[in-house]
């Protein structure tokens, strides 16, 4: 079996504190912002996918499934997540609606990332 690793961190205290002072708590008594490393953020993402050979890239197979992919491309970097609440998205009949995904349409998330950081 392979086994993929992945770089994961934790968010450092003094930045999780100094995000809660700047923003806030929301009504949960969790902060209003987050920093978040790309790679710790994995959604699960429902599509068709292609299989490619390492070595010559080329097609193996096209799979449809649902997998646990990074939710930010930008993987190697911290993230600001902004919490917002439910009703920010409309009913839960809307939301679908907004997130739900056909074959080449547009993809969706229930939190924003407001900004990205480097890591130098």
């Amino acid at each position: 079996m392979i086994k993929v690793l992945r770089e994961t961190h934790e968010t450092p205290k003094s930045v999780a504190h100094s995000l809660e002072i700047a923003g806030g708590i929301n009504r949960f008594h969790e902060p209003n912002y987050r920093a978040v490393w790309g790679w710790n953020r994995l959604a699960w993402i429902g599509g068709k996918f292609a299989e490619r050979d390492p070595a010559t890239g080329a097609l193996l197979r096209e799979v449809v499934e649902l997998r646990q992919e990074p939710k930010y491309p930008a993987v190697n970097r911290w993230h600001i997540e902004k919490w917002m609440p439910p009703e920010t998205y409309g009913s839960p009949r809307a939301w679908w609606a907004q997130t739900m995904e056909i074959e080449g349409g547009p993809k969706h998330s229930g939190v924003r990332s407001i900004s990205s950081a480097r890591r130098i």
